[in-house]
């Protein structure tokens, strides 16, 4: 079995670090599927930490949460070695949407808002098939500015 705290490893256990140097973890990720040959450091840096003051401080989708999920698709990428057959974009997307998917989840299950007025279909109302979708779209436009 492998270390807890090495991110090639499906073993890695998150909880063993802070919020802070999850980051720097995020940071690694991308480094190591050579993707400091597309982006500068700072601004992936930057990137990471906005996700990270995004997400929110709720019991299962939050900033623990998406760098698990982030690390596990690395980590399969990686030992599966679909990873080498991307193109460098493609690896970048997988990452992002990985490390975003969950950003500024809130607490209350998605039926709260789908059927908010008891009869008439939230979702249906303002012209989209997914609340969550749309507010993931907001959301990652944001931090692409």
């Amino acid at each position: 079995m492998g270390s807890q705290r090495d991110i090639r490893e499906i073993s890695f256990d998150v909880m063993s670090f802070s919020r802070d140097e999850l980051v720097d973890v995020c940071v690694e990720m991308f480094v190591q599927v050579d993707l400091d040959q597309l982006l500068e450091l700072p601004a992936l840096r930057n990137f990471v930490v906005n996700v990270k003051n995004r997400m929110r401080d709720n019991p299962y989708h939050n900033w623990y949460h998406v760098v698990d999920v982030a690390q596990t698709v690395f980590v399969l990428g990686l030992q599966s070695e679909w990873m080498q057959h991307l193109f460098p974009t493609e690896r970048l997307a997988l990452l992002i949407a990985s490390l975003c998917h969950d950003i500024d989840h809130p607490v209350v299950p998605p039926s709260k808002f789908i059927y908010s007025d008891g009869s008439r279909n939230f979702c249906a109302r303002i012209g989209t098939l997914s609340l969550r979708t749309s507010q993931h779209l907001a959301d990652e436009r944001e931090l692409g500015r």
